[in-house]
């Protein structure tokens, strides 16, 4: 059963309890977590959970028009809902979303700001299952320098589509 929009932007109200709503269920662990790890109870939804929506970055920008029209009528929701999209490509088609409670990342997708020395080695430690103290400094610079070298060659397979994305006229050599 899907809940109502509306309904769900009250009951953060009545509880106390602020609503995010993101992109879909993938996200509700990765962003529960960083509330947690903050100490900020919040309930994270999908937008496809709500009723008349689907999962995916428009779906929670149409959610938040929506969200904006019952703010309009009771101001004290404001501080209850919030909506969070990742940046994709917006910037390049001049499309950002300017929103009060809609949060755009500052990069591409969430995954992104996960790029650090220490989630590389503790995704090295999960993956090998070795431990920590063989997983040296010489060892993750030599990974990451492995990895720049070939995403480097998926960098022009990116722009490719990126351009297809800007000029609906321009003819991509990639097949969609």
């Amino acid at each position: 059963m899907k809940n109502d929009l509306e309904e769900t932007v009250i009951a953060a109200f009545m509880c106390k309890q602020p609503v995010i709503l993101v992109e879909g269920q993938d996200d509700i662990k990765f962003y529960d977590n960083i509330a947690t790890l903050k100490g900020i109870s919040v309930g994270v939804q999908a937008i496809e959970t709500i009723e008349g929506y689907s999962e995916g970055c428009e779906q929670v920008c149409n959610a938040m028009e929506e969200v904006a029209h019952l703010i309009q009528n009771d101001n004290r929701l404001k501080k209850y809902v919030m909506g969070i999209i990742d940046r994709d490509v917006r910037q390049y088609l001049d499309n950002l979303p300017v929103k009060d409670n809609l949060l755009v990342l500052k990069y591409y997708s969430y995954e992104t700001h996960l790029i650090t020395d220490i989630t590389i080695k503790r995704l090295l430690e999960q993956l090998t299952k070795a431990p920590g103290s063989l997983i040296t400094q010489e060892v993750i610079d030599w990974l990451k320098q492995e990895f720049e070298s070939q995403s480097n060659e998926l960098y022009y397979f990116s722009l490719e589509a990126l351009r297809k994305m800007c000029d609906d006229t321009y003819q991509s050599d990639i097949a969609e």
